[in-house]
């Protein structure tokens, strides 16, 4: 973990700044120690999601390559002008 630390003004409504403080004074910590704390969780949960993302768009990717082997190119092409009809702008 970096352990330099950078100064952040963040504005919260008085009821949430409240209610964090009491966590925080439960837990015997700070505030900044608990915002540090949840955002630490925050980018673990977020990452793990977009690594799954990435890993379920591979997957699919996997599942429809070579759909197109033994095919004419020329019915690609003609399907892919279709959308290009259909969907003006899709591909820019």
């Amino acid at each position: 973990m970096d352990t330099q630390m950078e100064r952040t003004q963040v504005y919260l409504p008085k009821a949430l700044k409240k209610e964090l403080n009491q966590i925080a004074e439960y837990e015997g910590s700070n505030l900044s120690a608990l915002l540090r704390d949840a955002g630490q969780k925050l980018v673990k949960e977020k990452l793990k999601k977009h690594r799954n993302r990435d890993k379920e768009f591979t997957r699919l990717l996997n599942d429809i390559a070579g759909i197109w082997a033994g095919r004419d190119p020329k019915e690609f092409e003609e399907n892919r002008r279709s959308m290009d009809r259909k969907f003006p702008g899709w591909n820019d």
